[in-house]
């Protein structure tokens, strides 16, 4: 379902939200905007992790990289790792980093804990390890709204998956 998160509610916000909402990502990025100003408005509490943050941080990074040196997206983490004096050079990586971090949101710590509900999640649910990361928090902090372009948090119950899609048929 679109992003259209009912007023007052708390929200786990996914990496690809933060990243949409820092490097133009047509169609989604339209849908992201409005959501990061209902957070900065009041209208919603917006929690993240660091490592959400940081894989945020990593997909702009490698979007920068794509957009600046022609890229494709496929195997742009191993050119990336072949190519650092690039990597420093990219352009606007200090401003995307400076607007991810000025986001709306608090952030929830991870600690081993998490970690070892992740992997209870990760069994259970067939989640990769930074999803279950994700529902562990969400779940300790009695979340139950997340925003998302990722559709593997659909088959865990008890999450209602927020999309910056339009809304189906």
């Amino acid at each position: 379902m679109p992003l259209d998160i009912p007023d007052g509610a708390v929200v786990f916000v996914d990496a690809n939200i933060l990243h949409y909402a820092v490097f133009a990502t047509p169609p989604f990025s339209e849908h992201v905007y409005p959501l990061m100003d209902r957070l900065a408005a009041g209208e919603l509490t917006g929690l993240v992790s660091t490592q959400v943050l940081a894989d945020a941080q990593h997909k702009t990074m490698l979007s920068l990289a794509a957009a600046q040196y022609g890229l494709p997206r496929a195997k742009l983490v191993s050119w990336a790792k072949r190519h650092p004096s690039e990597i420093c050079g990219l352009t606007g990586m200090k401003q995307a980093s400076d607007l991810l971090q000025s986001a709306a949101v608090n952030v929830l710590p991870i600690d081993r804990q998490t970690m070892a509900e992740a992997l209870e999640l990760s069994l259970q649910h067939g989640l990769l390890t930074n999803d279950a990361t994700i529902v562990a928090l969400m779940q300790r902090h009695s979340i139950t709204h997340l925003a998302t372009n990722d559709d593997d948090f659909d088959r865990v119950p008890g999450i209602t998956v927020w999309k910056p899609r339009p809304a189906g048929p």
